[in-house]
């Protein structure tokens, strides 16, 4: 049952037990504003807050968001529900209209009081505010010793002065620096105030690569940004020379990529920590195919090694039917070679991690790889990785070139694992031959 704004200002300011999770429609309506501003005053029971801002049906006659009077009603009510001492949610959205745009010190001001908020959410809006001002945004940020998970779900837009799109810059400087920050999403910050649906542009590598100096941060995701090889090599960098690096997933769109750029996904392929890996391949480019057959040879040597469980580089449907019917065949780039694929596939087989697997170009070897994952996701690694040091990759480069046989002498052999791996195996004929194959001594009878 839906209730009345009338009706929730009533449970708001009689501190209902059952008034914790609290969403608004803002529709410029200044009455409304100020009567929920009054009800947030000393209630104690809010945790969750969701805000859909919109325009008014006067716009065109009406104030816009960002001038002085209304920007400061939502200053004073922002304020109210930062002070909130239960509060640990905020989630707003909109507006979308550059003639509706939103002051980003009301982000500020909310989060200079809430100081106990665990999840901050900023959907797709324009907003509005002073090289200075975003600067108060992302020091409101950094300063945070709460937040845990931050979203940007859309493109902010930047209005204001035209030097404001420096503002996106410091906000990820101070992203990379939240010391309780665990999850972050940034969907394309953009300075297209007039475009609201144009493709964000470049972003400094030296911004983009201090997200991942962070030491609590477990999954990074981002989106509509323009990452070319310079980015990726950042990246990669930045979480190698990180000692603290707890990142499980990484999720990466939007990204040209050249050789230098294959090579940067090797290196984080190798990342202890990191479980997931998915990257959305906008142009794949081989201007030295000699490099790039190098990079392309790298990028399966250390998926042979890794310990990821989800790896993926995946493309529209457009641009896939580019590289596997290349106008000529010289044109063809090296990882949709088929000598390529039978390395990726050659490493797969040797990987007891990976659990799913994706690339570009449809793989020839798709039945054998998808037997390889399989067998992964039944345990495969219990049996095959030594307890002592299930990461060594240098016991994995020995094993590459030893008869199955010798390999048998390295497994790790309790027999309860074994057992277990074969109950799950039941369903699969294929997989429990091969596991009975691998172990001929589970026939003997004792």
């Amino acid at each position: 049952m839906t209730t009345s704004p009338a009706a929730k200002l009533g449970l708001l300011r009689d501190n209902d037990p059952n008034m914790t999770d609290l969403d608004v429609w803002l529709n410029g309506d200044e009455n409304f504003m100020g009567d929920l501003t009054a009800a947030l005053h000393g209630n104690n029971t809010v945790n969750n807050a969701t805000f859909l801002c919109t325009c008014p049906s006067t716009i065109e006659e009406g104030t816009r968001l960002g001038d002085e009077k209304s920007k400061n009603r939502l200053m004073a009510l922002l304020k109210s529900l930062g002070s909130i001492p239960t509060i640990r949610k905020f989630c707003i959205t909109g507006p979308t209209s550059p003639h509706y745009s939103f002051p980003i010190q009301g982000l500020a001001q909310l989060l200079q009081h809430a100081r106990k908020c665990t999840r901050f959410s900023v959907g797709r809006m324009i907003t509005n505010g002073t090289e200075e001002e975003w600067t108060q945004f992302a020091g409101s940020l950094q300063s945070h010793d709460s937040l845990e998970e931050l979203y940007f779900n859309g493109s902010i837009l930047f209005g204001g002065a035209s030097s404001v799109p420096l503002g996106q810059e410091r906000l990820l400087e101070a992203v990379g620096s939240m010391k309780a920050l665990k999850i972050v999403t940034l969907n394309g910050l953009s300075s297209h105030v007039g475009n609201p649906s144009s493709t964000p542009k470049n972003v400094s590598v030296e911004s983009m690569s201090s997200l991942c100096q962070s030491a609590s941060l477990t999954k990074l995701l981002i989106y509509d940004f323009t990452l070319t090889d310079d980015h990726l090599g950042g990246i990669a960098q930045a979480i190698q020379a990180n000692n603290q690096c707890q990142l499980k997933e990484i999720r990466l769109s939007s990204c040209h990529v050249g050789s230098q750029g294959i090579l940067a996904l090797g290196k984080l392929l190798s990342i202890g920590t990191l479980q997931l890996l998915h990257v959305w391949i906008k142009e794949l480019e081989s201007d030295d195919r000699g490099a790039t057959k190098a990079s392309c040879l790298f990028l399966a040597d250390s998926l042979q090694t890794s310990q990821l469980r989800d790896f993926r580089l995946m493309t529209s449907a457009h641009y896939q039917s580019r590289l596997l019917t290349p106008t000529q065949v010289d044109q063809q780039h090296p990882i949709c070679h088929p000598h390529m694929q039978a390395a990726f596939c050659h490493a797969i087989g040797w990987n007891y991690h990976l659990e799913t697997f994706s690339m570009l170009c449809g793989f020839s070897h798709h039945a054998e790889i998808a037997f390889y994952l399989k067998l992964n996701k039944l345990g495969r690694r219990r049996l095959f990785c030594s307890r002592e040091d299930p990461t060594s990759i240098q016991t994995k480069r020995q094993q590459r070139h030893r008869s199955k046989r010798a390999r048998s002498d390295v497994m790790y052999n309790r027999r309860i694992d074994w057992v277990e791996v074969l109950i799950d195996s039941l369903h699969d004929l294929s997989c429990l031959y091969y596991f009975l194959s691998m172990n001929p001594s589970l026939c003997h009878s004792s």
